[in-house]
């Protein structure tokens, strides 16, 4: 059964193109694409609407430079995928067509030159995708784009059931947006719920959801934050971080989109690590060999202590490294400075041993608030 269909628009070829969307489609084939060569905005948008139109999860598929090859009659329009994408989001939020899911795809040098310098049009695209990179070029990208482009679709669709357009209470019953109960909600930080209730436009929604709390840790967390946050070495516990992960079912994330995004709540995970642990101290009590121990103990499993970094760093683990991905305790860390962070979404830090080494430079800088700290840090390791 096809359960979303995508009409992608770009200039380059068929011999180029098709090869990439038909791996897209999955062999189960969840998504059908179509494909047109890019027309002139007037006749783009009515083939667009018609599509949108026909009561099946839909989404667009864009390049980024619409504007270079011409089409078999040598035509060729004038615009780029970011202006396209401006004038449906317009639209959507008008009333005049339907909301859809817009996920942008280029080449890495033409998203360095064309799309990172306009942050303006960031806001546009559900998702970027790397057409020279693995993300469609290996079978695991290729697996986990499928996965999100159905769960855009399929979610957008959820997120109208979900919309209250009676003008009683909420414009959104967040509990079923969210896969939580009114119980949950209480707990959460009043700020993002407020955030997510600011907007009647379902892209809007959306977007807030997947930048906010999907894709930064904080209320949500991924797999590798989960395991440093419960002190496990994943790889070296095999089936038993299966076995956990089952156990751990009813603080999963079931909201929208959560087809292709794995997430637990934080909260729900510490009131599971309390009744496990019959209110004898919270997680951050514990090291990585206590943490482990409890659970081991209480669900019969083998899961395997994840060890620090660098000998002598503490084991009370509650984030991870942001240049080395390990799981760290932020005594021996400093924290990095963030521009676009919400109150709810947890800081980032980067390990002292990487911060002395440079290590993944790029991806980091450090705070203001610590910089004296970091540069006495520095002093230090001079003076050896």
């Amino acid at each position: 059964m096809i359960s979303a269909k995508y009409l992608c628009i770009d200039d380059q070829t068929a011999e180029t193109i098709d090869p990439v969307l038909y791996a897209l489609e999955g062999p189960d084939k969840s998504i059908e694409f179509s494909k047109m060569h890019p027309k002139e905005l007037a006749e783009q948008f009515e083939r667009i609407k018609q599509e949108s139109s026909r009561g099946v999860p839909f989404g667009v598929l864009v390049d980024l430079r619409l504007d270079e090859l011409p089409d078999d009659d040598g035509n060729k329009v004038f615009y780029r995928g970011s202006t396209l994408a401006q004038d449906l989001r317009t639209r959507m939020a008008l009333g005049e067509i339907d909301n859809f899911p817009i996920v942008l795809w280029s080449v890495n040098d033409k998203l360095a030159r064309s799309y990172e310098p306009d942050s303006a049009s960031h806001d546009l695209f559900d998702a970027v995708y790397l057409k020279d990179g693995p993300d469609v070029s290996s079978p695991e990208g290729i697996a986990k784009r499928t996965l999100q482009l159905q769960a855009f679709a399929v979610g957008y669709c959820y997120l109208k059931e979900c919309l209250n357009l009676k003008g009683e209470g909420e414009s959104w019953d967040l509990p079923r947006a969210l896969g939580v109960s009114g119980a949950d909600l209480d707990i959460l930080d009043p700020r993002l719920v407020q955030y997510l209730l600011s907007s009647e436009v379902v892209y809007v929604f959306a977007r807030k959801v997947l930048n906010s709390l999907i894709r930064e840790e904080g209320i949500l967390v991924g797999e590798r934050m989960l395991a440093a946050k419960l002190g496990i070495d994943i790889e070296a516990s095999g089936d038993s971080w299966e076995g956990l992960l089952s156990a751990l079912g009813e603080c999963r994330y079931s909201g929208v989109f959560s087809e292709a995004y794995t997430r637990w709540w934080l909260h729900r995970i510490s009131s599971y690590w309390d009744k496990l642990n019959s209110g004898k101290g919270a997680l951050r009590r514990f090291g990585a060999s206590g943490r482990v121990r409890v659970l081991n103990d209480a669900l019969g499993l083998s899961l395997v202590a994840a060890t620090p970094l660098v000998e002598g760093y503490s084991d009370r683990f509650s984030t991870l490294c942001i240049a080395t991905s390990a799981p760290l305790d932020t005594v021996d860390a400093f924290k990095v400075l963030r521009v676009d962070g919400f109150p709810w979404q947890e800081s980032r830090y980067v390990s002292a041993y990487a911060a002395g080494n440079r290590i993944n430079r790029t991806l980091w800088k450090i705070d203001p608030l610590e910089m004296e700290r970091y540069l006495e840090f520095k002093e230090g390791l001079k003076n050896g």
